[in-house]
């Protein structure tokens, strides 16, 4: 195994475990527009930054921000890629040839295809707005989109607990 392979199918476990795919369709009222927000991002303890920064050194793409969490007391920090060329470039073409071993797998896909198919849509200037996909696409997006994040839900594989009697 070459070092290039090292680091796909490291960055692939990596990814399978703590990464995320982002897709997002809406409609911006004030200038008309559709918006398709797609992204990809890994989030880690802060102390874990340097990992972050070898991945974004590796991929040559992307940004890194430090951030609180809410429910944590510790800083996080969060490596995204946004820019669709980077998405399309960079990072899909690392997970095709390093494929992704859990159920996060089928996220990918979903993912995968609105940015190949809608995100890297050719974009044009109306009087209306900015348009990027014929409204029967849009739907289609749409769909997607809701999907992938239906896809995330955390679903009770066993029946909730019952409460003992006299436990608070």
């Amino acid at each position: 195994m070459n070092k290039k392979d090292g680091f796909g199918y490291w960055f692939s476990g990596l990814v399978d475990g703590e990464g995320c795919f982002h897709a997002r369709a809406h409609y911006r009222k004030q200038d008309n527009a559709h918006m398709l927000v797609t992204y990809f991002s890994l989030r880690l303890r802060a102390d874990d930054q340097p990992i972050l920064e070898y991945i974004k050194k590796q991929l040559g793409v992307g940004a890194i921000y430090l951030h609180s969490e809410k429910l944590s007391k510790h800083l996080q920090a969060d490596y995204r890629i946004s820019h669709r060329r980077d998405l399309s470039g960079a990072l899909i073409p690392l997970l095709d040839n390093y494929p992704l071993k859990s159920k996060k797998s089928r996220d990918y896909k979903t993912w995968r295809k609105i940015v190949l198919d809608y995100k890297m849509a050719r974009r044009w200037h109306t009087r209306s707005g900015i348009r990027s996909l014929a409204d029967k696409q849009w739907e289609e997006v749409t769909k997607l989109c809701n999907d992938l994040k239906e896809g995330r839900r955390f679903k009770r594989l066993t029946p909730k607990p019952q409460r003992r009697p006299g436990r608070g």
